[in-house]
């Protein structure tokens, strides 16, 4: 886009990790414990929960069964002891327990609640702490992280997704305390005059643990606060402020707690608002949040590592974000949002009015610069790449020539070379992977081309978004215009901004001025109706994206919020899967650009206020980094 410019807490017996395997210690080679052994405690709210059966298992890095690795009952005091076999869990391999049924010390029933399935992420085998606790927090935590690597009973999937997933969970709540995890705001700086970032997903998390409490500590799945959380998360239901909700006549309430909590992390802006904090608030003291939320998604927003004015986002191989930042830098995230860029972020290289970023195959991060110094392509902007490290790989001025002009986006087509818009004067420009130029001096020009923004690949053709005109280009890897003079028309087009592709060839595009979306088939041929896909919040649509299952992910870079739409697998193609505010977090300012993971959580560069947040487990994974059309791991 072109600018103008705590729960209660029991003490726990210390854990004993034996190591029996005989094997002495190395420096190159850390022994790995035969058996680790876990005190653990199962509660609800300030209740513990007693003949419960507690399940340890090691999720599956292949995406197939979990295995088993011990089972225990729960005690008088929700006390259990779990014994893991380290070695043959691989040694590094996520745990993860789930408790069923049981009673609460509150609950005042004779038989177990069959809605109680409560769940913790404990990480790596051998790296277990030793003590944990399950309950309500954990649950939630495991829920959201782990959406998209929950199957049946089961947890399980490919890497990096899988392991930075668990560490998101452990970014949320704190597994070995049951608490929210200490890196989250406290409840006194939250109430302040100036609250800090991420209060607002703290006062979600305490009222969706509250309503998990609830039903976990009543005497059956039976009662109104089980009834009023199960009924209440299904996507599309009725909220009528008494009793439980009324869902959808095609869609069956969750049977569990686990269950509900996974339908609300993956369809957020779906399920209840309304209803979901009645089952939070009921007879609670003061609550976190004053009124039901827009939506129930959760997100943690992060600052420094040279945030400034951030633009663009490009996601690399073990799933640390990278970010080109309008104000002459480029930042550098981890997977849980640790900055790993300096203060000041990367510089030099020519990094200026820095608008698009992208991620080769080799790991070399590139990025398109506005304008450079007056000395170097005459002040018309430059490319700049980047090795892993951040370090400069394209000289003190970056990259010019092939008609470089005031680049906008960048995009890598399958043999490594780089394209990008030039917003200048309405071209093209190709690199090869040194640097190169592989086109004219004067660019390639023609299909339509107006002031292009947005650039993506699909089936060997490349697609432009044309801010200047209400069309859309293509042309072929070869420089050729595939699309006629006036471009590809129609579908609803109305100052085109981003521009993506899915797995089926089909062509998405935002269009700011017209807040919807268009869709176009590989011919060029408009999917979409004459006004557009509309609804689900889209205000002001930019930055566009496609997760693994198809669906189109929207940043609104005016409405400051996210809209997910269905893609071209779906029943109905376009229908909105948010609600009319679209998925929103207090910390959204001037959503610029949005990109998404191999965990199935979204990133979104706020360009108003210089900071990156990422909304938790709400899509479908893909494999990064994204070269041509996204593919699911």
């Amino acid at each position: 886009m072109r600018l103008g410019g705590p729960s209660v807490l029991l003490p726990l017996a210390a854990c004993l990790i034996a190591c029996s395997s005989g094997t002495p210690a190395t420096s190159q080679a850390p022994i790995v414990p035969a058996v680790a052994t876990i005190t653990g405690l199962a509660r609800a709210g300030n209740s513990v929960i007693s003949g419960a059966t507690v399940r340890l298992s090691v999720a599956s890095s292949s995406g197939g069964a979990a295995r088993q690795l011990g089972q225990a009952t729960t005690d008088s005091r929700g006390a259990f002891i779990l014994r893991a076999d380290c070695a043959s869990a691989g040694g590094s391999g996520f745990l993860y327990a789930i408790i069923d049924g049981g009673r609460a010390s509150a609950g005042n029933g004779q038989f177990s609640n069959g809605a109680n399935r409560l769940v913790a992420v404990l990480g790596p085998c051998n790296q277990i702490r030793g003590t944990m606790i399950i309950n309500e927090l954990t649950t939630i935590a495991a829920a959201y992280a782990l959406a998209a690597f929950v199957n049946g009973n089961d947890i399980g999937g490919p890497e990096p997704g899988l392991s930075n997933a668990m560490a998101t969970a452990a970014t949320l709540v704190d597994t070995s305390a049951g608490a929210l995890a200490s890196d989250l705001p406290s409840a006194d700086l939250c109430a302040g005059s100036t609250p800090p970032i991420n209060c607002e997903t703290v006062a979600k998390l305490k009222i969706v643990a509250r309503a998990v409490a609830a039903c976990s500590t009543s005497a059956a799945a039976s009662s109104l606060p089980c009834e009023l959380l199960l009924t209440c998360a299904v996507p599309g239901a009725i909220d009528s402020g008494i009793g439980p909700c009324t869902p959808p006549l095609d869609s069956k309430a969750p049977m569990d707690i686990w269950q509900a909590l996974l339908a609300i992390a993956r369809g957020p802006g779906l399920v209840s608002a309304s209803g979901l904090y009645r089952a939070g608030v009921g007879a609670a003291d003061a609550a976190p949040l004053t009124s039901a939320p827009n939506d129930w998604s959760l997100s943690l927003s992060y600052r420094g590592g040279g945030l400034s004015e951030p633009t663009a986002i490009a996601i690399d191989a073990a799933g640390d974000i990278w970010v080109a930042n309008y104000n002459s830098s480029a930042s550098e995230f981890g997977p849980t949002g640790v900055a790993l860029s300096p203060a000041a972020g990367f510089t030099g290289g020519g990094l200026e009015e820095s608008f698009g970023i992208v991620i080769d195959a080799a790991g070399h991060i590139w990025v398109c610069n506005e304008q450079s110094d007056g000395k170097f392509n005459s002040g018309l902007g430059s490319i700049t790449e980047l090795g892993a490290d951040g370090s400069i790989l394209s000289g003190a001025d970056g990259f010019a020539g092939g008609g470089l002009n005031f680049p906008q986006a960048l995009a890598v087509d399958a043999t490594g070379n780089i394209w990008v818009t030039n917003y200048g004067d309405s071209t093209l420009s190709e690199f090869a992977s040194d640097g190169s130029p592989l086109s004219p001096s004067s660019g390639f020009a023609g299909g339509g081309l107006s002031f292009p923004v947005g650039l993506a690949f699909t089936a060997g053709n490349l697609w432009v978004a044309n801010q200047g005109a209400n069309q859309i280009s293509s042309f072929s890897t070869t420089g050729s215009a595939v699309s006629p003079t006036v471009g590809f028309q129609g579908g609803g087009l109305m100052v085109p901004q981003g521009i993506a592709t899915d797995a089926s060839g089909h062509i998405w595009v935002s269009n700011y001025y017209g807040d919807s979306l268009s869709a176009f088939d590989s011919h060029g041929t408009a999917l979409s109706p004459g006004g557009g896909y509309v609804g689900g919040g889209l205000a002001a649509p930019g930055s566009i994206a496609v997760d693994g299952a198809g669906q189109i992910w929207v940043a609104n870079f005016q409405g400051a919020s996210l809209t997910e739409l269905s893609g071209a697998g779906s029943p109905v193609m376009g229908s909105a899967l948010t609600s009319s505010q679209g998925l929103s977090s207090r910390e959204i300012m001037q959503p610029f650009a949005l990109a998404i993971d191999a965990s199935g959580n979204v990133w979104v560069s706020n360009f108003g206020n210089d900071s990156l947040t990422k909304f938790i487990g709400i899509a479908t994974p893909v494999v990064t980094p994204q070269m041509g059309s996204p593919r699911q791991p």
